[in-house]
């Protein structure tokens, strides 16, 4: 915890606490020089680094499937096969968290500048 407190001008709770899933890409994306929990540090100071990034991936990522869901939606409704609820919810569920994303990636974008 003392070098995420070092390596990051934010000071957080307990950044080493909670499991971490990473894509293969994910971890060589990001280049790790430690081993241990010194990589829960060396996340968070890369993070803080490049918000827009990471954010910005997963926003793109839940976009892009929301639109998709909402093709296939419309088109099933077009098709005169009535409105599928569930799949429009989760579309537009999906889409509502991408924007998200993408917005707090350039909002923590522009405070890092």
């Amino acid at each position: 915890m003392i070098c995420s407190y070092v390596l990051s001008k934010n000071k957080y709770s307990d950044p080493e606490s909670g499991f971490r899933a990473l894509s293969r890409r994910a971890m060589e994306v990001m280049k790790f020089e430690q081993v241990g929990f010194f990589v829960e540090s060396e996340m968070l100071y890369l993070v803080e680094k490049r918000p827009l990034f990471f954010f910005g991936i997963a926003g793109a990522m839940f976009t892009i499937s929301g639109l998709i869901a909402g093709a296939g939606v419309l088109y099933t409704t077009l098709a005169g096969s009535g409105v599928a609820v569930g799949s429009a919810l989760i579309a537009v569920l999906f889409i509502v968290i991408g924007v998200f994303a993408v917005l707090t990636g350039l909002i923590l974008r522009l405070r890092c500048l």
